[in-house]
């Protein structure tokens, strides 16, 4: 049990770097992954924390990907911020706030121009997690699924 959850058995692939590795995850640099429903595709390595929050999380239900990977992020992740530039556009995404993020598809089209989303959603749930606790992140996560347009 995980946080007051049981948790399903989950399926792990592994495979090595190269053309194969494309087809199946859809990259292959070292220590690319996906997570989907119960399954983790990896390259070369088992150790994907951001990946296992990912499968654990979807458990309890499908949510707003700044929420997804603001978990991911927080619990499962280095640092996303890394240099001076990501630090500027960071600071333009934070003025905005946490809840620009969550209107339809500004996540997802912010994080395709290359702008430092899953930076900007990790501080916030780690300032979360911090300053309310897991059962704030747990009731967020519960609250996302059964109104996903009333997310505070």
């Amino acid at each position: 049990m995980i946080i007051g959850y049981r948790i399903e058995p989950i399926h792990y692939y592994i495979a090595p770097r190269g053309e194969i590795t494309i087809k199946v995850i859809g990259e292959a640099g070292p220590g690319a992954s996906k997570a989907r429903y119960k399954v983790i595709k990896a390259v070369e390595t088992v150790y994907h924390p951001h990946e296992l929050v990912h499968v654990y999380a979807m458990q309890i239900g499908f949510v707003h990907p700044f929420i997804d990977e603001g978990i991911a992020n927080a619990i499962g992740s280095k640092d996303k911020i890394k240099n001076l530039q990501n630090c500027k556009q960071f600071l333009k995404i934070a003025e905005k706030g946490y809840k620009y993020m969550l209107k339809p598809g500004i996540f997802t089209k912010l994080h395709l121009q290359g702008q430092p989303v899953y930076a900007y959603s990790q501080i916030v749930f780690r300032y979360w997690i911090e300053t309310r606790g897991m059962k704030h992140i747990i009731n967020l996560l519960k609250e996302a699924i059964q109104h996903p347009s009333k997310i505070e």
